[in-house]
């Protein structure tokens, strides 16, 4: 669709990777945000790039797996989308960047009591009325979980 102030070709593209075991205990969900967090990071580079000619994507870890979601001029959005697919199926990392994104992760939940009051109020409302949420203690207390069988499994690490 063109856009209709500039009449430029502009793209939106969403999709939903859905993954039962997402978020079926809080190990599983900490696995979920750490793998979107390793995928992002690794990204970080590759994508500057794109987004200074103006594409943009997100990449959320939610409830029910992954969402993906690509917008900006259409000429070379597929090469953006084929980037981000072949980092999230060939993600290679050390055992060093994993360390450092679970300290990221876990500084996170540990600094929510000092979030502003709106965010936590919206975090409890979707706590109270999701069918499966965990809390972040739930999430702090298996965040140092052993993760290196998994790890080894999914050979993501060099």
């Amino acid at each position: 669709a063109d856009d209709s102030f500039y009449k430029l070709p502009k793209a939106y593209l969403y999709f939903e990777f859905r993954n039962p075991l997402g978020n079926v205990d809080p190990i599983h969900f900490n696995m979920n945000t750490l793998y979107i967090k390793l995928v992002k990071d690794s990204l970080t580079e590759v994508v500057y790039p794109a987004q200074l000619g103006g594409l943009q994507y997100e990449l959320s870890a939610v409830n029910y797996g992954i969402q993906l979601t690509l917008y900006g001029y259409n000429h070379k959005i597929k090469e953006l989308l084929d980037t981000i697919i072949d980092r999230m199926v060939n993600i290679k990392m050390n055992a060093q960047q994993f360390e450092n994104i679970k300290e990221r992760v876990k500084r996170a939940l540990q600094n929510f009591r000092r979030d502003v009051p709106y965010e936590m109020a919206q975090f409890g409302v979707t706590y109270l009325t999701a069918e499966h949420q965990w809390n972040k203690d739930e999430l702090l207390s298996c965040i140092d979980g052993k993760f290196s069988k998994t790890k080894k499994s999914r050979k993501i690490l060099d």
